[in-house]
Order: C-alpha cells, then structure tokens, then sequence
C-alpha cells in the first residue's frame, strides 16, 4: 500500500463518526455470517474468489472455505497483496477479473 493511500485512510478512519459506522457495518456482517454458507452452495454462475495472499483481516484460509463451498469456482490468490489490494493493485485486480470472464466466454461457446 502506498504512503498516500495510508495517510487516506488514517484522515478518514480517525474521524469519530467514520469508526462509529464501520463499527456498525462490521456488527451487521458479523450477525449474518452464521448465514452464509448455505447460500454460498446456491451460487451456480461462474464465480471468481480473488483473494489477497497477506490479508490479515480476512486471511486466505477463508478464500479456501468459500472456494470449497461454491460448486464450480476458481481460486486465485494475488501473491504479495493484501487486505486493501483494489484501492492499490487496480491493474491486478482488474486484469484477474477481465482473465476469468474472457475464459467464461470462451468456455460458454463449446
């Protein structure tokens, strides 16, 4: 993660009223987890698990239970990468997801 997208995130996430949200965005995901899987096993389109290798919040392990659970999925682990990698590996992000569809596409037409 760069410099400045740290300093970002600092200037946001010190503000009282954003750590009070994000509090209670995390209790309301946490409430619905138990929920889950049994809608994950329901998921029948090609699905891409992209996972950073390093997240420390949701660490790979939990990429590997979903990808178990969702019949007909693709891992991919972006190596060096972590929690944040949309906001500073765009590129990558954007490069694996544009990957899997062209290979959907391709596999849709035999």
């Amino acid at each position: 993660m760069t410099a400045a997208l740290r300093e970002d995130f600092w200037e946001s996430f010190r503000q009282d009223e954003v750590r009070a949200f994000i509090v209670r965005m995390c209790a309301g995901y946490q409430a619905t987890l138990p929920r889950l899987p049994e809608l994950y096993v329901r998921i029948t389109c090609p699905t891409l698990v992209l996972w950073a290798e390093h997240d420390q919040h949701f660490p790979p392990a939990h990429a590997e239970r979903l990808y178990a659970l969702i019949p007909g999925s693709r891992l991919r682990l972006i190596a060096q990468a972590e929690h944040w990698m949309p906001w500073y590996l765009a590129d990558v992000v954007a490069k694996q997801i544009r990957h899997r569809l062209k290979k959907n596409r391709a596999a849709s037409r035999d």
